[in-house]
């Protein structure tokens, strides 16, 4: 083999690396609904990675996603909280797993969690396990010093969860700039 084909079989072989690493992260941390998550986002000021990484964390982006524990679609609402978010947005809830609905609903939730608790980590945790059981933990001098962050999550599966968020949220900050 000569000099020049060995060096276009290098190139070829370095693209197709290229390629696939972001193939193998476009199924990792996809782009699904994009359209519809930016609107919320912007809707509900709200950064674009995160919506993307608890979509994921929660469904994977399957909109007809249902947990054990009863909550359902992308971002995984449970009936009691969907029609508690309707009620408080005005929105018809005729199909909690109908993308524009879930969306909108989970979106606003989040922002509320967000606004109420000024901490990001903190709202994750409340939209996994619940306001009134974080309230709790920030009320637990083992769990919090100062009432408003926590310096442990008691609940493995919302330590992973919100580990989980934050892993996937620097994927999407890194590959799609967000």
């Amino acid at each position: 083999m000569n000099h020049q084909t060995m060096t276009a079989l290098y190139i070829l072989g370095c693209i197709t690396v290229l390629l696939l690493n972001v193939l193998a992260y476009q199924l990792i941390v996809p782009l699904k609904y994009k359209e519809q998550i930016l609107f919320y986002c912007n809707k509900f000021n709200l950064p674009p990675d995160l919506i993307f990484a608890v979509v994921n964390a929660e469904s994977k982006f399957n909109p007809h996603a249902k947990s054990s524990a009863g909550a359902e679609g992308l971002m995984q609402l449970t009936h009691s909280t969907a029609q508690y978010l309707a009620n408080q947005t005005g929105i018809s809830l005729d199909d909690v797993c109908d993308v524009d609905t879930n969306l909108h609903l989970g979106c606003y939730y989040l922002s509320v969690l967000i606004n109420k608790y000024q901490d990001t980590k903190v709202a994750l945790c409340a939209y996994n396990a619940g306001p009134n059981t974080v309230d709790g933990w920030l009320n637990n001098n083992n769990y919090s010093q100062n009432g408003k962050n926590l310096l442990y999550i008691p609940f493995k599966e919302t330590r992973n969860y919100v580990r989980k968020i934050d892993i996937f949220r620097t994927f999407y900050i890194n590959i799609y700039n967000f």
